[in-house]
């Protein structure tokens, strides 16, 4: 829509570029822009695969589906970005005020989050290969009684209430059960992302592969993900370019 100087602009931009979203190893797009722009709330849980929530100064509407911003990757509106690779993203631009209105209307009542993947550059063909192992555990366990202080706590409460008789046998109460212990476990998640880049007089091309493998913190929590990126431009004439944005994404949660 035009240039112009940072300092002439009076709306409130903000720009993440593609070093500082992977300065920690992100795995999803909310982790790869926490704490990075100011005004952008992102709530997500610890549970892997679960979508996050993002809301750009506060929430404007008492309707949740009103709230989210508009989301636009490679200048198509998409209404989720949870599934991106981090790994593909060239770029993201957060609008934050009512300026946005100007360029996309109504829409961005909510502000606005644009999102621009790889594209080759010129030169030789670029090979690219990464592999991150992180290791996760639950931050703090609660105390908890062990059998014979369960005992002991069953057998006073029973008293204070006028019951005499003595606790039936319990398996609850047989063995001494940790089921802090049990539940949660050291997670381990492993990612790899592989891809190919370049450019030449007519054609520019980035192709990508990538695969998730993570484990949750709490047993039978996981989430599986291949994804694959394929943009391509071809110019076929000074005034025609013909190209394409294809993203696949495969997960199981």
């Amino acid at each position: 829509y035009g240039s112009m100087k940072k300092r002439d602009i009076t709306g409130s931009i903000v720009s993440v570029s593609d070093k500082d979203l992977q300065s920690n190893e992100p795995v999803n797009i909310a982790s790869a822009l926490q704490g990075k722009v100011s005004g952008l709330d992102i709530m997500s849980t610890s549970e892997p695969g679960t979508d996050a929530t993002f809301r750009i100064r506060g929430t404007s509407t008492l309707s949740d589906g009103g709230s989210n911003p508009l989301f636009i990757v490679d200048g198509m509106e998409v209404s989720s970005i949870d599934n991106i690779n981090p790994r593909d993203i060239a770029s993201v631009e957060v609008l934050k005020d009512a300026a946005s209105a100007a360029i996309y209307g109504s829409r961005s009542a909510n502000g606005v989050v644009i999102i621009s993947t790889k594209q080759g550059q010129e030169g030789k063909a670029k090979v690219s290969a990464n592999y991150s192992l992180k290791q996760s555990r639950i931050g703090k366990k609660l105390a908890q009684m062990s059998r014979l202080q369960g005992i002991q706590y069953e057998t006073l409460r029973n008293f204070l209430n006028g019951n005499y008789t003595t606790i039936a046998n319990r398996d609850s109460l047989n063995a001494d059960n940790f089921y802090q212990d049990l539940l949660f476990r050291h997670a381990w998640t492993n990612q790899v992302d592989v891809s190919v880049s370049g450019a030449e007089k007519k054609i520019k091309y980035f192709i990508s592969a990538g695969y998730l493998g993570e484990q949750g913190i709490q047993i039978n929590t996981f989430n599986k993900r291949l994804t694959t990126r394929i943009n391509a431009d071809y110019n076929a004439t000074p005034r025609l370019t013909i190209g394409n944005r294809l993203a696949l994404t495969i997960s199981n949660k």
